[in-house]
């Protein structure tokens, strides 16, 4: 059957259900009469045909229901069937439906939450350029108990042991540093903490992402 065919059965379907019932019954009829018939030509009796072909393709209710099921407008019947059992059941219980449904709300919202910080801190990669050949170093502070992955017993990396870093460097392409702290960033009219960072030269083209503001003036 054509693509063409199958949606305006289907449309048919829709429009008049009980008459594409009635069709379905009668195609399936014709269809066991046609296989049974077919059995008794190779040399069966008509009752031990009918058993063979049930025993094969299923009496004729079950077959009436896997063809009604292969058309796509069953898909649909099936959701107008679970709405109009969600709808009889707020209805007769809306205390509990009002209850499961801000269940299951409250559920998504923070599956989604956890999803989304998850994306962004996991599976996103990092917004510069070549991420995956951005290596993070630290210092171990020289506790017995450091071992690698453990971010208690890491320290900032001194001014000496960075500038030594950097000029031993044989591993990498570019070497560069950043302290955090807190600033005080002021406007015109108002003035705010704001959490920021001190880097060392390079420090953008390491990362390989442009600098949206620079300052010219010193200090």
């Amino acid at each position: 059957m054509s693509i063409w065919r199958h949606l305006a059965a289907g449309m048919r379907r829709l429009i008049n259900p009980v008459s594409k019932d009635e069709e379905i019954a009668e195609e399936v009829r014709q269809y066991f009469e046609e296989a049974i018939a077919a059995r008794v030509a190779r040399g069966l009796s008509p009752e031990e045909a009918k058993r063979a072909e049930v025993l094969e393709s299923g009496n004729m209710t079950a077959v009436q229901e896997r063809v009604r099921a292969y058309g796509w407008e069953n898909g649909l019947f099936t959701l107008f069937a679970d709405l109009r059992f969600a709808v009889r059941g707020f209805v007769n219980t809306p205390a509990f439906t009002t209850v499961a449904i801000f269940t299951l709300a409250l559920g998504i919202g923070a599956a989604t939450a956890i999803f989304s910080v998850v994306k962004a801190v996991l599976l996103d990669p990092l917004p510069f350029r070549e991420p995956q050949r951005l290596v993070h170093l630290w210092e171990g502070v020289g506790d017995e108990r450091y071992h690698m992955g453990d971010e208690a017993y890491f320290s900032s990396t001194r001014p000496g042991n960075f500038f030594g870093w950097k000029l031993g460097n044989q591993s990498f392409q570019d070497v560069s540093a950043y302290f955090w702290r807190t600033m005080l960033f002021s406007g015109k009219e108002s003035a705010d903490l704001v959490t920021a960072h001190d880097v060392y030269e390079r420090f953008f083209e390491t990362l390989g992402t442009p600098v949206s503001l620079r300052s010219s003036g010193t200090g």
